[in-house]
C-alpha cells in the first residue's frame, strides 16, 4: 500500500455514486485526501468524561443474528496521557461481525484490522469484554493505518492522532469527540466511520477554536468489499 483511494475510486469501490454517498450522510461532501470533509459546521457540545456508546442495532439476515456496533461519544482532555497505554493482547482474540481471519494472518499481507471505534490510545479498552459487541468492526486496513503525517491520507488514524497532537499542545483544550459508523440497509460491514470533533477552550467558558467534521469511507484499494453480506475479493 502506498497511496490513498482518489475520489472516484472511492465510489467504485464503495459500490455507489457521489449523490447516494451524499444522501446516506445527510450533507455536501468535499473530497480531501482519501476522506470526505461533511460541510456542515458544529458548535460547542458538552458529554461525560466516560465512553458512552451508541446502542449496537440488531440486524436479522439470513436467519442469523448480527449485532452492528453504532458509534460513541466522549469527552477528551489532556488527562488521557496520564497513563501509559499499550494495545491490549485481547484485541487478537476478538472477531468482530463480518471478520475473515484470511484477511488478517500474522504471515503474508493485511487486509482488514480489529477496528476501534475510539482509538485505545484516546481511550482505554478496560471494559472491553462487555463492550466489544459495541466498539470492535471489521475496518479495512487502509482506513486504520498508521497515518499520522497524511502520507497514507486523511483516514481515521490521521485524524485520531490530530485529536492527540492538539491535546498535547494545549491542557486548556477538551474535545467533543463523536464517532458513528455508517450502514447501508442491511449492511453487516460498515461503508464508513462519520468522525466529529469540537475543540473548546475549558478557561473560556468552552469557546470552540476548532472542529472537524469527516466521513472516512472504509475502503483499501486492494479488496472489493460486498458489505452486505461480509465477502472480499483481493484485487490482483
Amino acid at each position: 500500500m502506498n497511496r490513498y483511494p482518489k475520489e472516484k475510486e472511492i465510489y467504485q469501490l464503495l459500490g455507489m455514486e457521489k449523490v447516494e454517498l451524499i444522501k446516506l450522510i445527510g450533507n455536501d461532501l468535499e473530497y480531501v485526501e482519501g476522506s470526505f470533509k461533511i460541510k456542515r459546521e458544529l458548535y460547542k457540545k458538552i458529554a461525560e468524561e466516560r465512553l458512552s456508546f451508541c446502542k449496537s442495532k440488531l440486524l436479522d439476515k439470513d436467519n442469523k443474528q448480527y449485532y452492528l456496533p453504532m458509534g460513541c461519544e466522549l469527552m477528551l482532555s489532556s488527562k488521557i496521557f496520564e497513563k501509559n497505554k499499550s494495545r491490549p493482547k485481547f484485541s487478537e482474540h476478538i472477531t468482530p461481525v463480518g471478520w475473515d481471519k484470511n484477511l488478517n494472518k500474522a504471515q503474508g499481507d493485511t487486509y482488514i484490522h480489529r477496528g476501534h471505534i475510539i482509538a485505545y490510545e484516546l481511550f482505554e479498552d478496560e471494559d472491553w469484554k462487555v463492550d466489544k459487541e459495541r466498539k470492535y468492526f471489521t475496518q479495512t486496513e487502509w482506513s486504520n493505518i498508521s497515518s499520522h503525517t497524511g502520507s497514507l491520507g486523511r483516514n481515521q488514524s490521521f485524524y485520531e492522532n490530530y485529536i492527540k497532537s492538539k491535546l498535547i499542545e494545549d491542557t486548556d483544550l477538551v474535545v467533543n469527540y463523536r464517532v458513528n459508523l455508517i450502514y447501508k440497509k442491511n449492511d453487516i460491514i460498515p461503508r464508513g466511520m462519520h468522525l466529529r470533533a469540537v475543540f473548546m477552550k475549558k478557561s473560556e467558558t468552552y469557546r470552540v477554536v476548532d472542529q472537524f467534521n469527516v466521513f472516512v469511507p472504509n475502503v483499501d484499494l486492494r479488496l472489493n468489499i460486498d458489505y452486505k453480506n461480509a465477502k472480499f475479493e483481493v484485487i490482483k
